[in-house]
């Protein structure tokens, strides 16, 4: 995705987002949330049309996606700080099941976050351990080509290891998230806490999650298949998602799996010595990788804390 792309993903919805509707007397924090509400489901809607249906999104898009994220919890805090709100959910602590709701939904989010940050720098590591690995290459010997294969599959088996890991830790989560709603909501009588719980319920709804999940877990390709055959298949797939953009539009973790396979293939099916051009472009896939890594870090940190601000606040009202 392009630089310009990446920019205009968070601005205003367009008429096919299904945008949040408060009534028009709403305290101009809850029209705040609102937008941002509206704006991260409209960067939902780009992102998703800017990727094949083959491909995950890009870092640069998630990061795009973490960041308003991070603005919705933020105004979320704007709208726990007005009275009127702590009004309203202080006068719903009696109401066991809506105040569960509303504080699992915070939890779930924080797990989630949690086992993906906890997760980010031994990936970070892995690519790191590749590129020591390809800059200590001096030669096309059979010794160093056989190191590189080694490297290669233990970087496959890491993400093979990854993939079930989180998939266990996070799938269950995210599918709660995604159906779980305060049944309470219809019958609220206070139109206060009816708002402030059906906006509680669309910022849970968001699935930043889930693609940031799928970004870290891309499926390896069977290693039974022929890498030379998988390399051409997955550049096939990047032309066509990419098709007029200058660049393929895969992601970076899938970017570092062509260059790998097609920097081993070569030697591995051919018998030819692995060539510069090929090395080169696996050196600039991984630290396009790493610096993906880096800026989804930064920003999972940013709406982590977030998070635990809007929990902290919720359980200190529901407390007092």
């Amino acid at each position: 995705m392009s630089k310009g792309t990446s920019t205009n993903l968070l601005r205003k919805p367009n008429s096919h987002v299904r945008s949040v509707s408060l009534p028009t007397k709403s305290h101009p924090e809850f029209l705040q949330l609102e937008e941002e509400l509206n704006k991260i489901k409209a960067w939902e809607l780009t992102a998703k049309a800017a990727v094949s249906s083959t491909s995950t999104f890009t870092a640069n898009t998630i990061q795009v996606g973490l960041a308003g994220l991070g603005e919705v919890y933020s105004s979320f805090e704007e709208v726990l700080s007005l009275s009127t709100t702590k009004q309203a959910l202080v006068g719903c602590r009696q109401n066991k099941g809506l105040v569960d709701e509303i504080l699992d939904g915070t939890l779930e989010a924080l797990d989630i976050f949690r086992t993906i940050k906890d997760a980010l720098p031994s990936m970070k590591e892995q690519v790191q351990g590749l590129q020591s690995a390809l800059r200590r290459r001096r030669r096309s010997s059979d010794e160093e080509f056989v190191s590189m294969e080694n490297m290669a599959d233990a970087y496959f088996c890491f993400r093979k290891k990854l993939k079930k890991d989180m998939t266990s830790k996070c799938l269950a989560l995210l599918k709660k998230m995604s159906k779980q709603y305060c049944s309470s909501t219809l019958n609220l009588a206070q139109d206060h806490l009816s708002m402030e719980v059906r906006l509680f319920n669309e910022t849970r709804d968001i699935t930043i999650l889930q693609h940031l999940l799928s970004f870290m877990t891309t499926p390896v390709q069977p290693r039974n298949v022929k890498w030379a055959l998988v390399s051409k298949l997955i550049y096939k797939q990047g032309r066509v998602a990419c098709k007029g953009n200058d660049k393929a539009n895969v992601s970076e973790v899938e970017a570092v799996d062509v260059a790998l396979l097609d920097t081993i293939s070569v030697r591995k099916v051919s018998s030819k010595e692995i060539t510069n051009e090929k090395l080169q472009a696996a050196k600039k896939s991984l630290e396009k990788l790493e610096n993906g890594i880096d800026a989804v870090e930064t920003k999972s940190e940013v709406t982590f804390r977030r998070i635990i601000q809007t929990r902290v606040s919720l359980l200190n009202m529901f407390a007092n």
